[in-house]
Order: C-alpha cells, then structure tokens, then sequence
C-alpha cells in the first residue's frame, strides 16, 4: 500500500514476532559463509576492483547486512548478464521487493519504496548460488558444493556460532546447495525464485 501511494527510500520489514536484529542476523550468517565460497573460486577480475598493488576486495565478510548487500551488488555488477542477474538487479520501480538495488542508497532515497523482507534475502541467497554455480564451475562430475567443502583454504570460523543463530543453515545444508543444479528451484507466477532455501 505504502509503494502504490508513492512512498520512496527503503527499510526492513518486521514480521509478526519476530526482532529486526534477529532476522537480519539469519542473512547476514548466510551471506557470510556464502562470501567464503566467493573468496575461494571468484577469479582475481571478479574479487578485486583493482588487480595489483591497489587491489581491493569487492566482496568481503561483513557484520551488516546493508553492507553485504552493497558489496554483492558491486561483484554482480561485474559479472555477465543474464535472467538471473538482471533479476537480482531490479530496481523497485515495478514493485517493492528490491534484492539488492537498495544497499546502495541512503534510505532516505527518491527511488520508490522498497521493503527489504525474508523472502527477497532468501531469493538473493538462492540467486547467488546460482551464480556461483555459472561463475566458479559446476558440473556432476565436479560439484561446486563438495569442492568447496573439501578445499583446504576453506574458512570454517563462520560456523562457530552459526547453530545459535539459525540451527537449519549448516556446513552440511550449503554443500547441498551448491551441489543442486537448480532443479528444486520454479519461478512462481509472481515472478518470485523460490527453492533451495
């Protein structure tokens, strides 16, 4: 309602019963073990935004989630077009759930409202495994989840305090998701990715 009367800028939706810094919480833990697969395959082209002396990450480990979104935004941006990214892209010019187009902004931004909700975090996640899974390789043969589970650089802090914050988000769960190819994820009538997570 407060889209279609032309409200503008962004902020979180609070679902009945539950805190703000809670749910944010979920995501950020998501997207933090997500960056670690990131920092393990994404080419030097991709993970810098200066290759050299001056080189600086595009994505790294962050504690907000306006922060990783920012930071997810900049790398998706660098990467080829296609369905899925622009999706991912989307302004809230046709709607109010925005993935990542709202990071970016003050919230207090002229762009019209965007209400950044569960399910448009959960659609990103969803989204950048699929990515991932085009970006870094992934085949039967040579699944992406089981290479990130066994490469010996992999970060395993991020799952010291990962059960207090979401029991269901486990080293055992993320495999499986980069090792699907998708076939657990429909796109329903709404336009809206669902799946995997």
């Amino acid at each position: 309602a407060e889209w279609l009367g032309g409200a503008s800028g962004w902020r979180f939706d609070c679902p009945k019963g539950d805190r703000p810094t809670s749910w944010k919480r979920r995501y950020v833990l998501q997207l933090n073990t997500l960056q670690s697969v990131f920092t393990l395959f994404a080419p030097p082209a991709q993970k810098y935004f200066f290759v050299g002396e001056m080189k600086k990450m595009t994505w790294c480990k962050q504690d907000e989630l306006t922060d990783h979104v920012s930071s997810i935004r900049v790398w998706i941006e660098t990467i080829p077009r296609t369905n899925l990214s622009q999706r991912l892209l989307r302004t809230s010019t046709f709607g109010p759930e925005s993935p990542v187009h709202w990071a970016h902004h003050h919230p207090l931004t002229n762009y019209p409202l965007t209400v950044v909700t569960s399910s448009s975090m959960s659609e990103l996640t969803t989204g950048v495994i699929g990515l991932f899974q085009r970006e870094f390789g992934h085949t039967a043969s040579d699944p992406l989840g089981s290479r990130w589970r066994n490469h010996p650089k992999r970060r395993t802090t991020d799952w010291k305090e990962a059960g207090k914050i979401n029991s269901e988000w486990t080293e055992d769960h993320l495999e499986a998701l980069l090792n699907d190819e998708h076939k657990n994820i429909i796109c329903n009538n709404s336009g809206r990715w669902e799946g995997l997570v």
